[in-house]
């Protein structure tokens, strides 16, 4: 809790985001996160420990979505200013 904050500070000190900004990015990042770990527990665990099937999807799921942000940001540093 002490690094968010921390980070929320920081984002506001160096001028990337204004206070409203931060708040509201708190807001909807809870709401996402209270949302994911309802419908994980309430649906998702069940079928993945019950269907093969469903492990493979979330792995690979995971797995894709991982390499891609990986690349997504070695081309952003790799661009020229």
């Amino acid at each position: 809790m002490l690094v968010l904050c921390l980070q929320s500070y920081l984002r506001v000190s160096q001028q990337l985001h204004t206070v409203s900004q931060v708040v509201v990015g708190t807001v909807i990042g809870s709401i996402f996160s209270f949302l994911w770990y309802w419908l994980w527990n309430g649906f998702i665990l069940d079928l993945f420990v019950s269907y093969l099937g469903v492990r493979i999807v979330v792995v690979l799921g995971s797995v894709g979505l991982c390499v891609g942000f990986v690349l997504f940001a070695i081309r952003y540093w790799l661009q020229d200013d």
